[in-house]
């Protein structure tokens, strides 16, 4: 929670808190699976597109495998989520340009801002203060000297200063969500297009052939 500036229940820190409060190791995995299958009923966003978390999904998997390697389950394991998830009709996002154009007006966060920080604790507040004012998704993570850092933001230059401004920024990632969102409309429009050739294109490859 302290690594999250804005931690929200029905994300993967809600199974991390079953997990750990599970009376015994053994029943851990349940617990998280369980919790799993509650995230759409905590989080309108994740009942609105019928799905669980992913964060608290990949954790599920991960105690699967711990489990299985101490003896503690045996696979296959069983998802309870895939049955008692609410709602069980993905909404099909809308994608169309009229959309897009609405979402990129809508949201300030156009990039994904992710790197390794390496600044003493007392460099990181300032980072974490300077992000807040202009991005979301904010997590900080570290051991006291190097740090993860993730952000949402529009403000490239500002959210990379900071991290400079606070220690030395190694293994920095950006990544245009907007450019996402526009691949992911190509691809369902291209999906949905009729299979055969425009008359343009059908005279163009006759021609060739």
């Amino acid at each position: 929670r302290q690594a999250v500036l804005d931690p929200k229940p029905g994300t993967m820190l809600s199974v991390i808190e079953a997990a750990a409060a599970a009376p015994d190791p053994a029943s851990a995995l349940s617990a998280a699976a369980e919790a799993e299958a509650r995230t759409p009923t905590q989080l309108a966003v994740l009942a609105q597109a019928g799905v669980v978390d992913s964060g608290g999904a990949g954790l599920v998997v991960v105690l699967e495998a711990m489990s299985e390697a101490l003896g503690l389950a045996e696979a296959p394991f069983d998802h309870p989520w895939l049955a008692s998830t609410p709602v069980v009709s993905p909404a099909v996002p809308d994608l169309s340009e009229a959309a897009l154009e609405a979402r990129t007006t809508a949201t300030s966060a156009r990039f994904e801002v992710m790197f390794s920080l390496e600044a003493p604790a007392s460099h990181v507040e300032a980072l974490r203060s300077v992000w807040a004012g202009i991005g979301d998704s904010i997590v900080v993570v570290g051991d006291g000297t190097v740090w993860r850092c993730h952000v949402h933001t529009s403000d490239l230059a500002t959210a990379i200063q900071a991290g400079i401004d606070a220690g030395r920024v190694r293994d920095l990632a950006i990544t245009d969500l907007e450019e996402q969102v526009e691949e992911a409309a190509w691809v369902q429009r291209a999906e949905t297009a009729p299979a055969a050739l425009p008359r343009e294109s059908a005279v163009v490859a006759v021609g060739l052939g």
